[in-house]
């Protein structure tokens, strides 16, 4: 949100310049005050996109594994027609070549459960900290009211919303650990069952879109 400009006439007696200092002074304050703010929210709404992405490149990885998984199994599975064995599919991969891919996929996601998730998680939870620890009620005093307003409105949003969108990632969080162990011990020769639990993954189970779109109002407002 650009700052708000509220015009002052040019003083023309000596008297009324101590008037404009004291205006223009509480102007730059409040235009530091809602600017500090504005950071937070794109700070935060920069953290939330950052989760978004690292949660569909997992989707996108072990989607991979999935699909390599079942790729694998064609290999080893053979047709008889007549006295001739043939591939029940053409594969374009060596199984060393299909190894190699789940191996690497699986170790991307090992490391975003283990490492860039919870390293996220704290990102999230020091700014939770912050958001608690503000205080701007010693300098509203003589804020214009609709200043006043949206400065509180914001503030007000991000000590509800930020919160309540943390303990939601911890339980998406838990939720994703449990659904790597059913695809890990689950049998799915068919891979739907492993599909439809990515599907939950990519569109989560507990993240709510409406905080997500209030974090985004905030940064836009």
């Amino acid at each position: 949100m650009s700052s708000k400009v509220v015009g002052v006439n040019t003083p023309k007696r000596y008297e009324d310049v101590s008037c404009f200092c004291i205006s223009n002074k509480l102007m730059k304050t409040f235009q530091a005050m809602l600017r500090s703010v504005n950071d937070l929210c794109i700070e935060i709404w920069n953290f939330y996109h950052d989760f978004d992405v690292l949660n569909n490149e997992g989707y996108k990885r072990l989607m991979s594994v999935v699909n390599n998984k079942f790729l694998r199994s064609t290999l080893t599975e053979k047709e008889h027609e007549g006295s001739i064995f043939v591939a029940k599919e053409k594969n374009t991969k060596s199984a060393h070549e299909i190894e190699e891919e789940i191996l690497k996929d699986v170790e991307f996601v090992n490391e975003m459960m283990e490492i860039k998730f919870p390293r996220m998680i704290e990102k999230f939870e020091k700014v939770s900290k912050r958001i608690k620890n503000i205080n701007i009620r010693n300098y509203m005093e003589n804020i214009l009211a609709g200043d006043k307003a949206l400065l509180e409105f914001k503030i007000k949003e991000l000590k509800e919303t930020w919160p309540i969108f943390v303990e939601n990632v911890k339980k998406e969080m838990d939720f994703k650990s449990s659904l790597l162990k059913d695809m890990s011990y689950i049998p799915d020769e068919s891979g739907e069952l492993n599909i439809a639990l990515l599907s939950a993954w990519k569109h989560y189970i507990y993240v709510d879109y409406s905080s997500a779109n209030k974090l985004y109002s905030l940064v836009v407002s």
